[in-house]
């Protein structure tokens, strides 16, 4: 069975898979892809739907997204501060 992600997800589940892998876990991707995904549902972060083809697919929920941009955003003030306060030495 494939399993159908947003690129959000795919950015995020990949190297955990990769990193699973590489420790020797025996699960095949769909079977750790299929965990991970229903352990973000559980937590808020991805949600299931049915594709324009009518398959099943997952994407990042509208929270999970806002939370990335809230962060990346405190990423650029710290970034910023950080600018600041070097001009100030």
């Amino acid at each position: 069975m494939r399993i159908i992600v947003d690129d959000v997800l795919e950015f995020w589940i990949s190297p955990a898979y990769e990193d699973a892998q590489s420790s020797g876990e025996s699960k095949g991707r769909g079977e750790f892809y299929l965990s991970e995904l229903l352990e973000w549902e559980k937590r808020g972060s991805a949600m299931r739907y049915l594709d324009p083809q009518g398959r099943l697919a997952w994407r990042a929920t509208p929270s999970f997204l806002e939370r990335l941009a809230e962060e990346e955003r405190e990423a650029r003030e710290d970034e910023n501060d950080d600018d600041d306060n070097e001009d100030d030495d």
